[in-house]
């Protein structure tokens, strides 16, 4: 998935994508939950999500 952020919150955003996937990773069944800044978009965030089965993707 990748999310676009408004350019003037930027820091904002970042918070709130680091808070997002630290809570998901410690929901049972999430291996893993990365939300990547693009570094030739700076506004531009995009998640990579993996889950041990699809009972955990729809938690």
């Amino acid at each position: 998935m990748a999310v676009t952020a408004d350019p003037g919150h930027l820091e904002r955003a970042r918070r709130m994508f680091y808070e997002l996937a630290d809570a998901s990773r410690r929901v049972p069944g999430v291996i893993n939950f990365d939300i990547l800044q693009d570094p030739d978009e700076p506004h531009r965030f995009v998640s990579i999500e993996v889950y041990a089965d699809e009972e955990a993707v729809d938690r």
